[in-house]
C-alpha cells in the first residue's frame, strides 16, 4: 500500500489542504465506490474517445492532462503500484479525506547506468478543476521522479519524460520537469535531462 501526502493551496477556499496519493483498498465496497467515482469522472471527459486531445475553440476548458495514450478504459481497474529492481509502474488515485479528486500515472525504469521517469497521466475530476491541484500534482510527481523507489540508487543520472497535447498540459509538463530538477539539486545530484514530446 502506497500512501503519499503533500499539501496543496486551494485559492478558491484560501486554505491549504492535505492531499493523499493512494492505491485501491482491499475492502470491496470501498474499492467499488472509488472505481465508480473515477469512471463517472472519466466518462464525463468525452463521449467518444476518452483520451483524444481536446479541440482548440476559444478559451480551453479541458481537463489538465498529460498524454494518456498508454492507458485504456480498463486502466482504472488496476490502480496500484508494481515495482521490481528495474521497473516501477504506478497509478494512484488522488483524495482529500474520503473525496476522490482524480488520477495520476507514472512509469520509472532503471538500468545499470541511468534512471528514466515518465509522467503519463494527470486526470482531475470536473468539480475539482481550476484550483491549482493539477499543478501541485505535477510538482509532486517531479519530486517522486527525483527520489525514485526507495530501493533504487539515486546516484544514477536521471532522464525525465513527458508529453503534452495543448497549452495546459504543457504548463504541467514544465512544472514536472522543474520540480525534478529542484529536488535533484537538493539531493546534491546532477541535473536531470528532460525529454519533452509535443503531440499534435
Amino acid at each position: 500500500m502506497q500512501n503519499l501526502q503533500h499539501s496543496w493551496f486551494d485559492p478558491t477556499s484560501l486554505m491549504s489542504r492535505t492531499v493523499q496519493w493512494d492505491t485501491l483498498p482491499s475492502d470491496f465496497l470501498q474499492k467499488k465506490n472509488i472505481l465508480e467515482t473515477l469512471k463517472s469522472g472519466l466518462l464525463q471527459q468525452s463521449s467518444t474517445h476518452l483520451f483524444d486531445a481536446p479541440k482548440k475553440r476559444g478559451r480551453q476548458r479541458h481537463s489538465p492532462m498529460i498524454d494518456q495514450t498508454n492507458y485504456d478504459l480498463d486502466i482504472i481497474n488496476y490502480i496500484g503500484v508494481s515495482t521490481d529492481e528495474h521497473v516501477h509502474n504506478a497509478l494512484y488515485f488522488i483524495k482529500i479525506q474520503n473525496l476522490i479528486l482524480g488520477l495520476v500515472g507514472m512509469h520509472m525504469t532503471q538500468s545499470q547506468d541511468v534512471r528514466h521517469a515518465s509522467l503519463n497521466m494527470i486526470f482531475i475530476m470536473p468539480e475539482w478543476r481550476r484550483r491549482g491541484l493539477a499543478k501541485a500534482i505535477a510538482e509532486h510527481a517531479g519530486v517522486l521522479a527525483a527520489q525514485g523507489p526507495k530501493t533504487w540508487s539515486r546516484d544514477k543520472p536521471l532522464i525525465c519524460h513527458a508529453s503534452s497535447t495543448g497549452e495546459i498540459s504543457a504548463v504541467l509538463v514544465n512544472h514536472f520537469f522543474d520540480a525534478a530538477k529542484e529536488h535533484m539539486s537538493l539531493l546534491g545530484k546532477p541535473q536531470p535531462e528532460s525529454k519533452w514530446s509535443i503531440m499534435s
